[in-house]
């Protein structure tokens, strides 16, 4: 019979493993008992949020080290899921699942636990598990633009629209990845673990989806291409600022000037 127990530990920053730590260190978490650990981190929730990586690398090394085992293993044993955003009275924690074998009456009424993991998946697939999935995310856009699919950019610009997406954000996310690729590429970075890898030794924590879209970014545009985006993506960030700004024309511009 299973035994599963759920333990709700605060935490003071995204890093901070001091509470599974002393909980594993007085016997009450057996690590090798440690299926799920579900955390909420202080950082914004937005794209560029980085706290949930921050804080999975942080737990992942806790628990191989208390297992003598590698950060590869834990990972594939051990789900780690991270929401960011604790506005208002919501405050940082990690709630960690446990489960082992336990005697007791067969049958008797209980939790039970089971854990599983998605196959990672292509970026064509994306469509075909959820209608317009492939449409509604901004980094489609990254790619009909690189693409200079002017057509598929306005297209992606008029669902992104008509879900609500807040262009101003959606132009932040932009100007973020044409800046990160443009770095690897003057770097000489030719894949996404030397991506990550990179930023990391700079101090910006880049997870390894995250990585791969840059590498593909690099892919899509020349240096000169990155450089003409970013002075569009500055030009339409100063449009969008002034008054009474149509945000929706101002990205429309800022597609049509790129795809030229």
């Amino acid at each position: 019979m299973q035994r599963v127990d759920v333990h709700v530990i605060p935490t003071a920053a995204p890093d901070d493993v001091t509470g599974l730590d002393a909980l594993i260190r007085a016997g009450t978490v057996d690590p090798a008992h440690v299926i799920c650990l579900l955390g909420k981190t202080e950082g914004n929730g937005c794209v560029n949020d980085f706290s949930r990586g921050f804080a999975t690398s942080a737990f992942k090394t806790l628990l191989a080290q208390a297992l003598g085992r590698p950060a590869a293993e834990v990972a594939a044993r051990v789900l780690f899921i991270m929401s960011g955003g604790t506005e208002g009275v919501m405050a940082p924690h990690m709630t960690v699942f446990t489960r082992r074998e336990s005697p007791g009456a067969a049958g008797a009424p209980g939790l039970v636990a089971g854990i599983a993991k998605t196959r990672a998946l292509a970026p064509e697939e994306i469509g075909t598990l959820v209608p317009e999935a492939r449409a509604t995310t901004i980094f489609a856009l990254v790619n009909a633009l690189g693409r200079r699919d002017r057509r598929r950019s306005l297209q992606i610009l008029d669902t992104l629209t008509r879900d609500g997406e807040y262009l101003p954000l959606a132009l932040a996310f932009l100007s973020t990845q044409f800046r990160m690729a443009l770095v690897s590429k003057e770097s000489g970075l030719r894949s996404a673990p030397q991506i990550q890898g990179h930023f990391t030794r700079l101090g910006i924590p880049v997870w390894g989806s995250r990585a791969e879209q840059i590498y593909h970014t690099v892919g899509k545009f020349s240096k000169e291409q990155l450089e003409l985006g970013l002075k569009l993506i500055f030009d339409a960030d100063r449009d969008m600022r002034s008054t009474r700004p149509d945000d929706r024309i101002v990205m429309e511009k800022f597609i049509f000037e790129l795809t030229r």
